[in-house]
């Protein structure tokens, strides 16, 4: 056991050992040891049924209840003494089918929801019983095992599903599910992908990853703006401090080229912050703080929220035409002050590709023709053409800003109504498809409740036939005669014990041909007999010996099936030996009677209950006169006279009526072919043997002639 299935029972309890080892040598009719051993060790399953015998898999929930009274107490004080940053942890070893673990699970969650705490606990279950470790997976359990649980229980913690209660699945609420997302975007490299389950999604943190395959629940990672979120998971420093997880940024770049890059860009790039897709600021370059305002509070960075409202318009079309068209697109010139000197600056949007992700640079580069000073305008009517020169540039980048806005809005709203035309359409098939699971759900119902009704049915049928076939087999072993049943090819189906002990000179098994057995009885000439039986369907019985000289009357039914065909026989030894020789000794004994009637000198006869003769041998026809055709026409009053006593005719009546049974008395007869003749003869009449008065009387009759 120990080698196909790596349990060691060497160290269980050896009563509970042998107890499982005769059950298993009894279920494989093994009488030996030594050959339950060979069994064993050539057949693992044998082996791991073994081992799963006498693993004891009993349990309940809360199967002792004041112990579990006493274990709540402890319970509540390691809650108590939980800190808040601790998770409590409870490993529930050799937990069978899962009883005892949700129990402990469902206490401390009592416990921590009647405290109004937010205590984390972790329940661990083992067990070597695999298919006991199964069930506890599944979490499926019969009315009966949880029945005992209080209902607010019940209905707290499981799903009545038929005539079975589901323990509830239990699913991550809103912050952890948050904090779960956060710890996947951390560990995920640029560009990394996840993949989710169908009740799981990305709503909480949009900002963290982009849609791939949104059916399919299959997203990327996107890059964020400022330091990553932190692991939510902390370890401990050498000095037994509690230590902060470290904190990540945005792209991840080689320490030496990335400080490399940005010296150069600092040195010769205009300022320039980097977007994604979601319009979040990812990295800043250069002195921004001219063109951007940085708010206080938590980090928002949405780049449209940092810009100035004078900007904002401006910057938001020309981001738009950007990621649309994947071309530059340039704005107005802006004045901006910096070192008390008013300087000119263009905004610039450029497109860039990183790998599979789309981002912007939002960079403000020097105006061409920076506007003029006071000092170069000279006279008034210089001033003025340059101010007429600025309203006309201004205006045509307002008129180009709202042909934007309009190009923007126009586009907006055609994408609006496409998404309206497709939240429609989707709306229309998410009604469809939920007529149709609703549908589908009352049909699972219906189907739910049919087979619930055929499980009743057929469990009540199967008891039914395990009774049926358990008083069959009451039946066929208390028969005290042998008992055969086969099939169509004459091959063994069943047998009882008295034919397993009494037909063959070895034992019986199951579909083992009739002409393969050695037998004591003579079963060649029988076969012939019982395969007519079954060819023809009908019973027949014959008579045959034995080695041990015993005779058997063996009838040979046929087995029907419902529509009259047969596919078998079965076949009964009722052991007649003893009536065989009562009936030869009787016969022997026939035969002497007869034997002595025909020859004996003395006339006999038999009579009828009205004295009419049945029989006669020769010496009475001679002692009367007459032949034995014509007397067995005649009474017995016909054929004597005796007119001087009466006597004998009286006791003879006495006889006949079960008065007497016997008599004798002397009489004068003559012949009745000689009437002139008398003779003295002797009369004797008795009943015959097993006669009464209810049953028709037979009287034998002896007429001794007797002499003077």
């Amino acid at each position: 056991v120990k080698r196909h299935t790596g349990f060691d029972l060497g160290h269980y309890k050896s009563a509970t050992v042998n107890r499982r080892l005769s059950r298993r040598m009894a279920l494989h009719k093994l009488s030996s040891l030594d050959n339950y051993a060979e069994m064993v060790r050539i057949n693992r399953e044998e082996a791991q049924q073994l081992a799963k015998d006498v693993l004891i898999s009993v349990t309940s929930f809360f199967r002792d209840p004041q112990a579990f009274e006493l274990l709540r107490i402890q319970l509540e004080k390691m809650v108590d003494e939980t800190g808040r940053d601790s998770v409590i942890r409870i490993w529930v070893p050799a937990c069978a089918t899962g009883e005892e673990a949700y129990g402990i699970a469902m206490l401390i969650s009592e416990i921590v929801r009647e405290k109004g705490l937010r205590t984390d606990f972790l329940v661990f279950a083992t067990d070597l019983d695999t298919d006991a470790l199964a069930f506890a997976r599944n979490g499926n359990y019969p009315d009966t095992a949880v029945e005992s649980l209080p209902k607010p229980m019940r209905e707290r913690y499981f799903e009545h599903t038929g005539r079975t209660y589901q323990v509830k699945k239990i699913y991550f609420n809103r912050d952890v599910q948050r904090r779960v997302l956060e710890i996947f975007h951390y560990a995920l490299r640029t560009n990394g992908r996840l993949f989710l389950g169908k009740s799981e999604s990305i709503e909480l943190h949009k900002e963290l990853f982009a849609d791939l395959d949104k059916k399919a629940r299959i997203y990327i990672r996107r890059e964020t703006p400022g330091p990553s979120y932190a692991v939510p998971l902390r370890s401990r420093r050498g000095d037994g401090q509690m230590e902060e997880p470290a904190r990540r940024g945005g792209p991840e770049f080689p320490n030496t080229n990335y400080k490399l890059l940005t010296a150069i860009a600092e040195r010769y790039c205009p300022p320039a912050v980097v977007i994604n897709e979601a319009d979040e600021a990812l990295h800043f370059l250069g002195e921004l703080r001219p063109f951007l305002r940085f708010p206080r509070g938590s980090a928002d960075l949405k780049v449209f929220d940092l810009v100035p409202d004078e900007m904002r318009g401006e910057i938001r079309a020309l981001v738009h035409r950007c990621r649309r068209e994947r071309q530059p697109q340039t704005g107005t010139v802006i004045a901006v002050t910096m070192d008390n000197e008013s300087r000119s600056f263009v905004p610039v949007v450029n497109a860039l590709q990183l790998d599979k992700q789309l981002l912007l640079s939002l960079s403000f580069e020097p105006a061409e023709k920076p506007l003029h000073s006071a000092s170069e305008r000279g006279t008034e009517e210089h001033r003025d053409n340059v101010i007429i020169e600025e309203l006309e540039k201004e205006l045509a980048s307002t008129r180009q800003h709202l042909q934007t806005v309009v190009e923007e809005l126009e586009t907006s709203n055609e994408e609006l109504m496409s998404q309206s035309e497709e939240l429609q359409s989707a709306n229309e098939e998410l009604q469809s498809t939920n007529e149709e699971l609703q549908t589908s759900n009352e049909e699972l119902q219906s189907t739910n409740e049919e087979l619930l009704t055929v499980n009743d049915e057929m469990q009540s049928k199967s008891y039914e036939l395990s009774q049926l076939a358990s008083d069959l087999q009451s039946m066929k072993e208390s028969l005290d005669f042998p008992m055969l049943v086969t099939d169509q090819r004459m091959h063994l189906k069943h047998f009882n014990r008295s034919a397993d002990q009494t037909l063959p000179k070895e034992g019986l098994q199951i579909d083992l041909s009739l002409a393969s057995i050695d037998w004591h009885v003579d079963m060649v000439g029988l076969l012939p007999t019982i395969k007519n039986v079954i060819r023809l369907g009908k019973p027949n019985e014959v008579s045959i010996n034995d080695d041990q000289g015993r005779t058997f009357n063996v009838r040979a039914m046929p087995t029907l099936t419902a529509d009259g065909e047969s596919h078998g026989a079965v076949v009964t030894f009722i052991d007649v030996s003893t009536r065989a020789a009562a009936e030869t000794v009787l016969r022997d004994r026939e035969a002497m009677y007869r034997l002595n009637f025909e020859m004996s000198a003395v006339g006999m006869g038999v009579l009828k209950r009205n004295l009419q003769f049945i029989k006669a041998n020769a010496a009475l026809c001679k002692t009367l006169g007459i032949t034995e055709k014509e007397l067995l026409s005649k009474t017995l009053t016909e054929v004597i006279h005796d007119p001087k006593s009466r006597e004998w005719r009286t006791m003879l009546d006495e006889i006949v009526h079960a008065e007497r049974t016997s008599m004798s008395h002397e009489l004068m007869i003559s012949a009745l072919n000689d009437k002139s003749s008398k003779t003295r003869a002797l009369l004797v009449a008795s009943l015959s043997k097993g006669t009464t008065a209810s049953t028709p009387v037979q009287i034998n009759i002896q007429l001794i002639p007797l002499k003077d």
